[in-house]
């Protein structure tokens, strides 16, 4: 049960230029937290809809699973994951996602909460807004 609410609560964003669309175990919830990003972004003017991306999915299971027993999380700075996750590049390679060829990324966690519309709103309204604005390729 743990690692399912971790997966729910943990996003991840990145911006790769690996595509792909994927079906994900948890659908309904990660549609609705979808559908409020890009209602967000049509909202600030006409931003485009964001996509999922099965790699970026992918990363985000691996993380979670390792951090599960952790309490608390802080957002990593895509400019060194590494630090914190050791086996980072391996993750990557595990899930086909090749460094060379994505172009940024950040991985953005949230403390346990019950609602998406806690979540979307944690995002838009912090220092991680630049992400969402800037990117059309979301978990």
């Amino acid at each position: 049960m743990a690692s399912l609410q971790m997966h729910l609560l943990m996003l991840v964003l990145l911006l790769p230029l690996v595509t792909g669309f994927v079906s994900i175990r948890h659908t309904c919830v990660e549609d609705k937290l979808l559908r409020r990003f890009n209602y967000w972004r049509a909202v600030l003017g006409g931003i485009p809809s964001v996509d999922s991306n099965k790699g970026a999915v992918c990363v985000a299971e691996k993380i979670a699973d390792k951090l599960e027993h952790q309490q608390h999380c802080k957002p990593i700075s895509p400019k060194g994951p590494e630090a914190k996750f050791s086996n980072y590049p391996k993750q990557l390679s595990e899930c086909k996602i090749d460094p060379n060829t994505t172009r940024d990324g950040a991985v953005l966690m949230v403390e346990c909460v019950t609602n998406v519309a806690v979540v979307s709103f944690n995002f838009t309204q912090s220092k991680f807004v630049q992400y969402l604005n800037n990117t059309t390729k979301f978990f």
